[in-house]
């Protein structure tokens, strides 16, 4: 089991961006105009064991919190810490329903599903009518992503085997990023990824304006945020 919440508490040089993003999830969500409701559902796909789930039910004070995931493990070594939340098995590359929540949230976790598509319109479906739907993804194109490229190959030894070509795409890979161009080029078609590489943010705004949802977004250091309501 992969203890994500290490990732913002382990005092590592390579985790100081995830302790950045965790401060400004607090400031997403008071962004998106979600006030301390007593009456406010909230659920979070992608939870984890609920590390960040719990903070954000701590911040908003919700009546009912529900975290999803598809990792058995994780969700169970969740309900052992956090009583309070309701955490429950699914699967976003499927249709399915999950019920309808006030706020809805997925942090960092669009980057690793196999159909963007029916993940996010799981995700739309499960916010409410007058809900918000607050959604993050890592930047992994531009400048942004070509530093982090470089940073993750050279100095911490990531490897692009996940994707098809795997380690002969290097130079390939990198001009692509160079040039700012679509690296989702670079995957094909599976249940989910565990890498980061091959993932675009810029997609998630296609695909939104695509299904008619309005939103705004963004940037808040190395993540890209959504908002919609």
């Amino acid at each position: 089991m992969i203890r994500h919440d290490l990732t913002y508490t382990d005092r590592r040089l390579k985790n100081i961006p995830h302790k950045l993003r965790l401060r400004s999830i607090f400031r997403v969500i008071d962004r998106a105009g979600v006030g301390d409701r007593k009456d406010l559902t909230y659920a979070d796909f992608g939870c984890s064991n609920g590390f960040v789930t719990d903070l954000v039910a701590r911040h908003i004070g919700p009546r009912k919190t529900v975290g999803f995931g598809h990792n058995r493990e994780e969700l169970d070594d969740g309900k052992a810490r956090y009583p309070d939340i309701d955490f429950r098995f699914f699967e976003l590359n499927e249709p399915a329903d999950a019920g309808r929540f006030d706020l809805v949230t997925c942090f960092e976790t669009l980057e690793h599903v196999g159909d963007l598509d029916i993940a996010i319109r799981n995700l739309i479906d499960a916010t409410a009518p007058g809900g918000t739907l607050v959604l993050s993804a890592p930047i992994e194109v531009g400048p942004v992503g070509t530093f982090k490229f470089l940073l993750k190959t050279i100095l911490y030894r990531y490897d692009l085997n996940e994707l098809p070509g795997g380690a002969a795409l290097y130079f390939r890979y990198l001009k692509t990023l160079l040039k700012n161009g679509d690296v989702t080029v670079f995957r094909d078609s599976r249940s989910g990824w565990g890498t980061h590489f091959g993932f675009d943010y810029r997609i998630i705004g296609r695909k939104l304006s695509a299904m008619g949802i309005k939103y705004k977004a963004f940037t808040r250091g190395t993540t890209r945020f959504f908002i919609a309501k």
